[in-house]
């Protein structure tokens, strides 16, 4: 008997503990579950319809639209669409805050813009889907953004984008895993858990992961030198590939590519700004311009905005300032003023 009744403490105490930590976690951070994109033109999209919030990197809430993206609304027929990963889809930021609305804002109307970034969607990904993206409409779009913060480009990577078998994000929207994420104490351990913590609680998995997924970058170091001391074509065979796939796209579906670069920023102790991962910014502009594919680095307007207004794009007083953090609302603005300006640019 007393054997029970300390059982049925435990147990009592368990379900106590849950309900507190998720009354935290669904004020500190609500992310919405995930579900099967019926459209299939990415892993997974959000819980259509469902509320989100963020305390962990700035602070902001929203909701999703009916088809599961970060959206005030759908837009059946966009004349532009944004695809990406995290930084794109901003969540970090609210919904007036972002990218697609800042855009919609500068066009005035002219122009309707529809966000479809996702958290996990890399360039690689991003491209693997494009034909299943751009075969959704009937009226295709007529500009495309994709949004990267990683242009040094590995052979692996392309050949997964060109063979289709870039890794794609597993969903559990049926069975234990989740129903337990329906409780926020657990979607919030879970989301940890696929977001980095794993590696860290096992080193091992990590190191396994990182040389089998990142082959690349033993060859990324070692070429390493001037554009203008390398034959581009002979050294750097994936940027070829690549651009070459994605104009084959546009020319197929009559559309525009736009690749968005976004570098992160490191703040110097003397004041001054400098940016991390932009050493292959020349043979990224080399080889789009060969294949007719508009790249816009955004490198030197963050490094303006920094210097004329004092911001970053990168990071919040919540969280970190700059280095890998995600997009903040100024870098936001800089972004979609750098689309308008190229978009304008090129309609002359």
């Amino acid at each position: 008997m007393k054997a029970i009744k300390q059982l049925g403490k435990m147990i009592g105490a368990a379900v106590l503990a849950v309900v507190i930590l998720s009354f935290i976690t669904s004020i500190y951070s609500t992310s919405p579950l995930r579900v099967k994109n019926p459209q299939g033109n990415t892993d997974y999209v959000w819980k259509p319809d469902s509320l989100w919030s963020n305390m962990s990197e700035g602070i902001s809430f929203g909701k999703m639209d009916e088809k599961g993206y970060n959206n005030l609304e759908v837009v059946d027929n966009p004349d532009i669409i944004l695809l990406g990963s995290s930084h794109i889809e901003s969540k970090n930021v609210n919904q007036k805050e972002n990218t697609a609305y800042y855009l919609s804002e500068n066009f005035d109307r002219k122009y309707t813009v529809y966000n479809m970034g996702i958290s996990g969607h890399t360039i690689y990904k991003v491209c693997q889907y494009l034909p299943k993206t751009l075969s959704l409409y009937d009226n295709v779009p007529k500009y495309v953004i994709i949004e990267t913060d990683d242009i040094a480009l590995t052979q692996e990577g392309v050949d997964a984008v060109l063979n289709n078998t870039v890794e794609k994000t597993p969903v559990y929207d049926s069975g234990l895993i989740a129903t337990l994420q329906k409780i926020p104490a657990f979607r919030q351990f879970f989301h940890q858990l696929d977001s980095g913590m794993l590696e860290m609680l096992l080193p091992e998995l990590s190191k396994t992961k990182s040389s089998s997924n990142n082959p690349g970058t033993a060859e990324r170091s070692k070429n390493n030198k001037s554009v203008k001391d390398e034959d581009l074509l002979t050294s750097y065979p994936q940027y070829e590939q690549l651009m070459s796939y994605l104009e084959e796209l546009q020319n197929q579906y009559h559309t525009k590519i736009i690749i968005m670069f976004h570098p992160f920023e490191k703040l110097n102790k003397d004041g001054s700004i400098s940016f991390t991962n932009n050493d292959k910014a020349d043979v990224f502009d080399v080889f789009a311009k060969q294949h007719n594919i508009a790249f816009l680095n955004m490198t030197d307007r963050f490094e303006r905005m920094y210097n004329e207004d004092h911001h970053v794009p990168h990071g919040f007083i919540t969280g970190e300032i700059a280095a890998f953090a995600h997009l903040n609302k100024y870098g936001h603005k800089a972004i979609a003023d750098g689309i308008y300006d190229i978009i304008t640019g090129l309609e002359g």
